[in-house]
């Protein structure tokens, strides 16, 4: 189902998800502004990934519902842990998200190369993954989302493993790229980093504080 109105990009209602009898989300309802920029915190297992996984259409609720303005293919999730093709270099594993919409090899890979190095990766372009830190990897994917300009990007913890220098510049490429036309959703557990953001949605067991 989707949202008529262009100032809300999703909208959840009255969800709840659980795992195995745990239940994650209680009777969870948000709602995310077209544009808008929001920091996602809360303690391990508040139930922010679950939310993002919601966000993104990647998980599908016991209860509720999850409705959206966007199409699939104008939102992108960038998981914590490494996500990229282990047999692509970091510039291929860059440029993969715009070759699968259709974009030139060429254009595509200027494209990636252009967002690794907003991202601070300047001779990585010809690395494998195993070849790169956790943290070189995570980058990478978030080059790879970000080069397709989505209308909703959620990241989980994208400057978790970066040390203060680096993670400053990942987010402030983030917010300053985001802009006005892409929702951007960001799980933390970094006051400072939180601190970056109009909007906040904290989580304490399954339920917004």
């Amino acid at each position: 189902m989707t949202l008529r109105s262009t100032d809300v990009a999703v909208r959840v209602d009255g969800v709840k998800v659980a795992f195995s009898g745990r239940t994650v989300l209680h009777d969870f309802s948000v709602e995310l502004s077209t544009g808008s920029q929001y920091a996602l915190t809360g303690r391990s297992g508040s139930g922010k990934t679950t939310l993002l996984l919601l966000l993104a259409g990647l998980l599908t609720p016991d209860e509720g519902r999850v409705v959206s303005s966007l199409d699939r293919s104008d939102v992108l999730y960038v998981p914590q842990a490494p996500s990229l093709i282990v047999e692509l270099t970091a510039a291929q594993n860059a440029s993969l998200g715009l070759r699968l919409r259709g974009v030139p090899p060429a254009e595509a890979l200027s494209r990636g190369v252009e967002q690794l190095r907003a991202l601070g990766l300047v001779d990585a372009d010809d690395a494998l993954p195993g070849q790169l830190s956790g943290g070189m990897q995570q980058r990478v994917a978030l080059a790879r989302a970000m080069a397709v300009r989505p209308r909703l990007l959620l990241a989980d913890e994208p400057t978790g493993s970066l040390d203060q220098a680096t993670g400053r510049l990942v987010l402030d490429t983030l917010i300053e790229q985001a802009g006005q036309e892409m929702t951007l959703v960001v799980a933390t557990h970094d006051p400072a980093v939180a601190g970056r953001f109009d909007h906040h949605i904290q989580l304490d067991h399954g339920r917004v504080a």
